[in-house]
């Protein structure tokens, strides 16, 4: 499947309630991107997309670092999607760097409240 004559969807490396995740390659610079799609008809997906999307452009616009980039959002087909970063592992492969992570997270939401 081809997103937006751009994004070639190779496999599916994440499943949840609410969307599924797939690795994808940019046919244009040939590298490799993670595409979220949760269906349009689910309400509660569309508010969560919309969150997600509020979030990144708030980070982004407070310059924090360490957070996965995305690319593009929108509408294809009846699914709204993320094109993000590709990182090649997930949480679930560094379960034991858990608390560091949870840290990085405490931090970025404690910078954002001293804004």
């Amino acid at each position: 499947m081809l997103i937006h004559n751009r994004y070639e969807i190779t496999r599916k490396i994440g499943e949840g309630t609410y969307s599924n995740v797939y690795e994808a390659t940019n046919i244009i610079k040939g590298n490799k991107v993670a595409i979220k799609f949760e269906k349009k008809s689910n309400n509660i997906a569309s508010k969560l997309i919309h969150h997600e999307i509020q979030m990144y452009l708030l980070l982004k616009k407070y310059k924090i670092d360490k957070v996965v980039s995305i690319k593009s959002f929108g509408v294809f087909c009846d699914h709204y999607y993320i094109i993000m970063e590709y990182l090649p592992f997930s949480l679930e492969d560094k379960r034991d760097n858990l608390p560091f992570y949870f840290k990085q997270i405490k931090d970025i939401i404690h910078h954002l409240h001293e804004k």
